[in-house]
């Protein structure tokens, strides 16, 4: 006989234990089960902070945002103003989007972490994990031809992800890290052909080109003579001009970087790019701020670096591009500023014992232990004679059923089909059913057209995704009806993003294939839809409990 046995999740997240015991006579038996149990929902972050003078203390009530047995906290105490550095470093980290420009943007900042903050040795150990990685993942977009592609797989090279990418690795490189064999060689050939054949051609083309004979001059192999070209093209923007008199500096020519820059006043409009070059006013500042800390003109990178700081101390959303750029350029403008100010403090969490610290860093970060406790408190005291600016990162996974549906720009549906085109309801389902679900994308905005846009769709656990790619044949895969074109779609275990543009009032239909596996009431996260490098762009629908039932129940 075979016995059933229904099991219910508690509200707490971690590892689960089922023990099952049989007797029969004499004869005894056993088993012991561990079970994840995990929200199927997404971390949020929150943050508190402070500015406290000499002697003063700052005394906050803490509220955790997630469910017990998914809190963090972290204390981030600096004494220049805010970067907000864990919740910007954690988002780059955990985006994801694994195309070669966030590849690049979660590791490129991790290189300089040491010039802002102590390092323990766990944390040292972790960086250089994650740094390799991101090293072996690059190859994987390397074309043929020595560039690198936007997604795996693509057979064309980006021109702003090579010139991105091909400078991070130049950067590890120099940190000593060792890249394999050919990829710098090959990357090479390809800059050095694109800056000899570059005409400008399109939106900041000038600028495209600069970085590229920039990542050549860095690698030892300048391309002179096309620096000389494009110097002498009429009206080179700002930034463009900023990152050629960089190129001229490492090239050993500091007299023309400097004819290049000479009177000139460093502003930027206001701008985000979805694709191209994906960038923004701000990361084009960042751009600047690294040539002046290049040139060594801590005088005139101190303004910058300040702007910088206060749009990263923010709550504004940044892209990956941006996000990571703003990183490197202020972790080296903290290398060449000093650290000549002794940070002091004291602080204690939850009533606990006070614990002293000293740093000539900028920013000390501390891992607190968030327990099983929904709330705390945390008590700064400064004890030393610099300002200091104390703020608590505190991230949770929320519980569900708390989503809210959106229309920002995007408009998102999402219907449920049988393997023969028939409505079906999909909260209640018999085990072993084939279905389609049909979700539907639509560029609501006013805003032209959207590129980079990720559709991310993750399901319940007991539901299980059909890849048609590789569990059936051609012969044996189900007609799932016309679908629109995308650029390239992720599919994991339990989800899959894929990654499109969409035209000003087109609407875009993506099909899956899912079967009803596994008995139980399970939750349905919410679907959502953005673009990548301007998250303001989105939309979404809420997540719903699901059930899938004793064949014959359900519906």
């Amino acid at each position: 006989d075979v016995i059933t046995f229904r099991l219910k999740a508690g509200s707490n997240i971690g590892i689960a234990s089922v023990s099952v015991k049989a007797a029969a006579g004499d004869v005894n038996a056993g088993q012991h089960i561990e079970l994840d149990v995990r929200m199927p929902g997404g971390l949020v972050t929150d943050v508190v902070e402070a500015a406290i003078s000499k002697g003063e203390m700052w005394k906050q009530a803490i509220k955790f945002p997630g469910v017990t047995g998914s809190n963090a906290i972290t204390l981030e105490t600096a004494r220049i103003p805010p970067l907000n550095l864990g919740k910007r470093l954690s988002f780059l980290i955990r985006y994801p989007h694994g195309c070669v420009e966030q590849t690049t943007s979660a590791v490129f900042p991790q290189l300089y972490l040491d010039k802002l903050l102590e390092l323990s040795p766990d944390k040292q150990d972790k960086i250089q994990q994650n740094v390799k990685a991101g090293i072996g993942r690059l190859r994987t977009f390397q074309t043929t031809d020595g560039g690198f592609a936007y997604w795996p797989g693509e057979t064309r090279a980006q021109d702003w992800v090579s010139n991105y990418a091909g400078h991070f690795l130049l950067e590890a490189e120099k940190a000593g890290y060792l890249l394999p064999l050919r990829v710098i060689s090959a990357w090479k050939t390809y800059q050095r052909k694109k800056a000899i054949s570059w005409g400008p051609d399109r939106t900041r083309s000038e600028l495209i080109q600069a970085y590229r004979l920039y990542t050549l001059a860095l690698s030892g192999a300048a391309e002179l003579g096309a620096m000389n070209r494009l110097r002498e093209e009429r009206n080179l923007p700002t930034a463009a001009r900023w990152r050629l008199a960089s190129a001229y500096h490492l090239a050993g020519q500091p007299e023309a970087a400097e004819d290049l820059i000479q009177d000139r006043k460093i502003s930027i409009s206001a701008y985000r790019e979805l694709s191209n070059t994906y960038g923004s006013d701000l990361r084009d500042k960042a751009m600047i701020l690294e040539s002046l800390c290049l040139m060594g003109r801590p005088e005139d990178a101190m303004p910058i670096a300040k702007a910088i700081s206060s749009e990263l101390g923010s709550t504004k959303s940044l892209s990956t591009q941006t996000t990571a750029y703003a990183l490197v350029a202020m972790a080296r403008h903290a290398g060449i500023s000093g650290n000549s100010d002794e940070m002091k403090f004291a602080f204690s969490w939850n009533n606990g014992e006070e614990v002293a610290v000293s740093s000539k860093h900028p920013l000390v970060q501390m891992q607190l232990d968030a327990g099983d406790s929904s709330s705390g408190i945390i008590v700064v005291r400064n004890t030393g004679d610099t300002m200091l600016y104390p703020r608590v990162i505190l991230e949770g996974i929320p519980a569900v059923g708390t989503e809210t549906a959106a229309k920002n720009g995007l408009k998102l549906s999402a219907d449920y089909f049988t393997l023969k085109g028939k409505p079906l309801n999909h909260t209640n389902l018999d085990q072993g059913t084939d279905f389609v679900v049909r979700v539907t994308v639509t560029n609501s905005g006013h805003s032209g057209d959207y590129e980079e846009v990720a559709l991310s769709h993750v399901f319940p656990s007991g539901w299980e995704i059909r890849n048609t790619r590789m569990d059936m044949s051609d012969s044996d895969a189900p007609d799932l009806g016309p679908e629109s074109d995308y650029d390239y779609q992720d599919i994991r275990d339990d989800r899959v993003y894929t990654y499109f543009d969409i035209r000003q009032g087109e609407s875009k239909i993506f099909r899956i294939l899912l079967n009803a596996s596994y008995l139980g009431k399970f939750y349905l996260p919410m679907i959502t839809a953005e673009t990548m490098y301007d998250a303001t762009i989105n939309g979404r629908i809420p997540g719903e409990w699901i059930q899938v039932a004793e064949a014959g129940e359900g519906g």
